[in-house]
């Protein structure tokens, strides 16, 4: 081979070894702007095996059994309480508590002929598939912006004197505390660390009991770097948060727009990315093993976590709207329609 064919076959090599990511269908590009969807690691790093966590056995009877990677995946029925006011865009799950935005009446706007409503944060205490009552923690109009850091719920506001605030729920009692300067967060409750998106920024901050302080912008610019106009943090834990994006593809001449989840070290650094479904596509939950993407009609895409490999797709008899980790790979899913919630045991 002739020096000039072997630098060229080199830096062929070289090039598609940089750009290759977590999967094969996630490698660069995707955004149609000319920009690489980041650098993952590189795919002949070896990927530690992380461990799926034992769950504490129960006597509820599942409401539906689908198979999954070889194994049984249970469908359980939250039963116990009327959940029936949930109007929520975001769910919160502590060790002991699921946190949801709920429609109540309103009596100061309401009149004779016509009753109005407004958005309320409601706590429901729960103990494996039994829900307590919901209790009222604080009114909150912003039913998107919910997030937990293990201890209670933040959320988000308009005090009394109308200011947009963050409230947080300690457990106890919820109140407003501070102006948030960004938009949605996820909070990491291990390290208590706090990731909102503030324009184009990705920004990191310190979170103590509802105090946020030394913010640091992790990702400066996520369309230059990134080629996203937007990134929405989704959930956060100590190795990595989860953020929402839309990507633009042309297949068989058209342009078709989906969501994507990425995930960042909390340098800003990319580790991987997951394509979403592209009917009628609602939630995401990150849990210990995988990364799930619900869709109106029952589907369920599930992807390794740390490879990125879409691993198989399940189909459930309900609406999965949102979707929620309550612990290991256990996951949250809210029937909108139903006005139900369910544990799925992945």
């Amino acid at each position: 081979m002739n020096k000039f064919l072997f630098y060229v076959v080199s830096a062929s090599l070289a090039t598609s070894l940089l750009f290759t990511g977590c999967t094969d269908r996630n490698k660069t590009g995707e955004s149609g702007q000319g920009e690489p969807a980041g650098k993952p690691a590189p795919a002949a790093q070896k990927v530690e095996k992380v461990p799926i966590p034992e769950r504490e056995a129960t006597d509820t009877k599942p409401v539906e059994t689908v198979d999954f990677q070889g194994h049984k995946v249970n469908l359980y029925e939250y039963t116990g309480a009327d959940i029936s006011m949930m109007r929520t865009g975001k769910l919160a799950v502590t060790g002991d508590a699921i946190y949801f935005y709920g429609s109540v009446n309103d009596p100061e706007k309401s009149d004779a002929k016509h009753k109005a409503t407004k958005s309320v944060l409601f706590k429901v205490g729960y103990n494996k598939e039994t829900i307590k009552d919901p209790v009222q923690i604080a009114e909150a109009n912003y039913i998107y912006y919910l997030s937990n850091d293990g201890k209670g719920a933040i959320y988000k506001g308009r005090d009394k004197d109308k200011k947009l605030k963050l409230g947080y729920y300690d457990g106890k009692e919820g109140k407003y505390l501070e102006e948030l300067d960004g938009n949605l967060f996820a909070c990491d409750p291990e390290t208590g660390y706090i990731f909102y998106d503030k324009g184009n920024k990705l920004v990191k901050a310190k979170f103590d009991a509802g105090q946020i302080s030394e913010p640091q912008d992790i990702i400066d610019d996520c369309e230059t770097k990134f080629g996203r106009k937007s990134l929405t943090p989704l959930y956060a834990d100590s190795k990595a948060v989860f953020c929402q994006t839309e990507v633009e593809e042309e297949k068989d001449g058209e342009k078709i727009e989906h969501k994507q989840l990425m995930a960042f070290d909390h340098n800003g650094n990319l580790l991987c990315t997951y394509d979403g479904l592209t009917e009628l596509p609602r939630g995401w939950a990150v849990t210990t093993n995988y990364v799930v993407h619900s869709g109106s009609k029952g589907d369920l895409r599930i992807f390794d976590r740390q490879t990125g490999k879409e691993l198989e797709s399940i189909k459930l008899n309900i609406r999965p709207f949102l979707l929620c980790t309550v612990k290991g790979n256990d996951v949250l899913v809210y029937d909108d329609r139903a006005d139900k919630i369910y544990r799925l045991d992945l």
